[in-house]
């Protein structure tokens, strides 16, 4: 008798996903096509998610994706891992004579328990294939390190499973309250959706599976293997440590503690202010604050990706504020060919007097040290005060604006990550580098700082 999985047996934890997907015989609200799992570093998360897909993909002939963040990563923890505990490949899980490999697209062709009806495993990176997903129908799927892949996977995901009536199984260590952690707070009580978090880092808190004793854990940060966030992170699925890689997380965070993500109020008698990032070819963001002794109130954030300087003057006229200053990047006085040569100063400039919006235009001049400007940044951060409601949007770009992290080297990057998240913190940039700039601008004793709780990089 053939079995799949093959020499599969399952702990506490992953026999119970595997009855919450299957569903209890009679009871069909007990079945569940949704599963999101919070499980910490070696509790199996991949073994358990092919194995339970390799019995799905035997049992109902369909196509099956398993999708994680790059090809790379798919290859070398799917493809090519082998389990330490049964000495098997993970993918060996089906039997050698159910299966065709092909090694250079990670697809596997298996032979199913009806005759003559074939199913398809495709292992595939999202940075390289996104357009896999699309147009097939999809019997069942797993996202692989959700948190670390991109937002868009789902939405291209979807439209397949729903019209294969697809199962769909999420799986991660947190990575930050990023785009993972929201769809964790959106789903964790929806009937619809089996929710298992796991966690080996806190003996005395829920969920604690003991997999990973404390004391090897400790040992990783002691030898300077793993920092504290580190092992928080990904043996404690905290999502109260930060983003890894992320530049202002901390700051965020910190803020959060001291109330300074709080309802900060209008104050008519002083002038609104605003800081851009010019968007050549994506978005334009724009801060809006006042300045209150040595301290800035943020009020407001928007960012909008079609709109000309007309646009953007009458977005800024509607919103009602009175203003003393603008402040833009440098490429804000380039020149641009249209009916004539002009800037987006002198563009802006026009489109102020038309719609009677106040408020001198300051342009920077070319950013010399892009990683001193964020250093200069982070230590003015404790002089920032930002609107929980109207800031939201802007806060939660300053929280996931990161820098790429290579998993092979285990280094981050000298430089910043370029993404949705980039316009906001770079926008925000402009009112460390306009310091000088700035009449009446708040100025900050750098002595009263701990540098050491500030580093950006050494």
């Amino acid at each position: 008798m053939i079995t799949v999985p093959y020499k599969f047996t399952p702990r506490e934890y992953q026999l119970e996903l595997f009855k919450a997907l299957d569903g209890i015989e009679g009871k069909p609200k007990t079945k569940f096509r949704r599963a999101i799992l919070r499980w910490h570093r070696r509790a199996g998360k991949d073994l358990s998610c092919f194995c339970y897909m390799a019995k799905e993909a035997y049992q109902n002939p369909g196509n099956y994706f398993y999708i994680f963040p790059t090809s790379a990563d798919a290859r070398k923890a799917l493809w090519e891992n082998i389990d330490a505990l049964t000495g098997l490949k993970v993918i060996d899980q089906i039997p050698a004579s159910l299966m065709r490999l092909n090694n250079q697209e990670m697809k596997i062709e298996m032979q199913t328990s009806e005759p003559g009806k074939v199913s398809t495993i495709r292992i595939v990176g999202y940075d390289t294939n996104p357009d896999s997903l699309r147009g097939i129908a999809c019997k069942g799927a797993v996202v692989s390190e959700a948190a670390f892949s991109h937002p868009d996977v789902l939405k291209v995901l979807m439209p397949s499973l729903m019209q294969a009536k697809g199962f769909l199984i999420l799986n991660s260590t947190p990575n930050g309250r990023n785009h993972y952690y929201k769809l964790w707070e959106n789903v964790k009580d929806d009937p619809e959706w089996f929710v298992s978090e796991l966690q080996t880092y806190w003996p005395d808190r829920p969920n604690y599976s003991g997999l990973v004793s404390r004391e090897e854990i400790d040992q990783l940060v002691r030898s300077g293997i793993e920092d504290q966030e580190d092992v928080e992170r990904e043996f404690g699925v905290s999502f109260d440590t930060g983003l890894k890689g992320s530049i202002y997380g901390y700051q965020v965070d910190k803020a959060r503690e001291e109330d300074r993500i709080c309802t900060v109020t209008l104050d008519s008698g002083k002038p609104v202010n605003t800081l851009f990032d010019i968007g050549q070819n994506d978005v334009t963001a724009v801060w809006f604050f006042q300045e209150d002794g040595s301290n800035l109130n943020f009020i407001d954030f928007w960012e909008d990706s079609r709109l000309g300087t007309n646009g953007i003057v009458k977005e800024l006229k509607e919103r009602g504020y009175e203003y003393g200053y603008h402040v833009f990047p440098h490429d804000a006085d380039h020149k641009k060919q249209g009916k004539e040569l002009t800037s987006f100063r002198e563009s802006f400039e026009e489109s102020q007097a038309d719609f009677g919006v106040d408020g001198e235009c300051i342009v920077l001049d070319r950013t010399a040290d892009r990683n001193k400007s964020i250093k200069e940044v982070r230590k003015r951060f404790t002089l920032y005060r930002f609107d929980s409601i109207k800031c939201a949007k802007g806060i939660d770009h300053l929280s996931l604006y990161s820098r790429e992290f290579n998993k092979r080297t285990r280094t981050f990057s000298t430089s910043p990550k370029h993404d949705e998240h980039s316009n906001a913190a770079d926008a925000l940039r402009m009112e460390a580098e306009s310091v000088n700039s700035r009449v009446g601008h708040s100025r900050i004793d750098y002595a009263s700082f701990n540098v050491d709780d500030y580093n950006y990089w050494d």
